[in-house]
């Protein structure tokens, strides 16, 4: 009897990984890959990805890097900061862009 409880309830918990899984947020950690080998545009691409979750994540899920491409990241930001939606200057601006356009293109 408590080894057909084990199995189930292994097999509800693998299930349950597989589908939450599924519901994770694709937020790439950028790498030296990503940055192609420099160490100065490897720090700007993380902090825009601390600009991403900081910024975006207090109004709203976070979308998934690779859902847009760079014309439509650039139209979205552009849109969350003529509307007031969200306070960046001009440079946070760029560095959040540059994250976004880099990482939607990074594979899965």
């Amino acid at each position: 009897m408590g080894t057909r409880f084990l199995r189930i309830g292994i097999s509800v918990l693998v299930l349950a990984t597989i589908a939450l899984e599924g519901c994770t947020t694709y937020l790439p950690e950028p790498d030296a890959l990503m940055a192609g080998g420099d160490e100065g545009r490897l720090a700007d691409l993380r902090g825009g990805r601390k600009l991403y979750i900081s910024k975006c994540s207090g109004c709203h899920s976070l979308i998934p890097v690779d859902r847009f491409d760079d014309a439509r990241w650039a139209s979205e930001v552009a849109e969350m900061v003529s509307l007031n939606k969200v306070r960046l200057g001009g440079e946070e601006q760029a560095q959040l862009l540059r994250y976004l356009t880099t990482a939607s293109r990074r594979p899965r």
